[in-house]
C-alpha cells in the first residue's frame, strides 16, 4: 500500500503540484501531468484526455495540466 503524506509524493505518479490558488483553504492546486498522470486521473475520474489543458511548464515531461481539488 502506498501512502501520501505530502503533495510531493504524487510526483512518481506523474502529478506535479505547481502552486495553490489563493483561496482560504488551498483547495485548488494547479498541476502539470505527464502521460502516466493523465492516465491515472482519467481512470480515477472517468475523464478523457480531451478534458485537460496544455501543460504550464515543460519540465518533467509534462503534457497536460489541470486544477486538482
Amino acid at each position: 500500500m502506498k501512502t501520501i503524506s505530502d503533495l510531493r509524493d504524487l510526483r512518481p505518479f506523474g502529478i506535479d503540484i505547481l502552486t495553490g490558488e489563493a483561496d482560504a483553504l488551498s483547495y485548488r492546486l494547479l498541476c502539470d501531468l505527464n502521460k502516466r498522470g493523465v492516465d491515472i486521473i482519467c481512470e480515477a475520474l472517468g475523464l478523457t484526455e480531451q478534458a485537460f489543458h496544455d501543460n504550464y511548464n515543460s519540465s518533467n515531461g509534462a503534457c497536460a495540466s489541470m486544477m486538482l481539488t
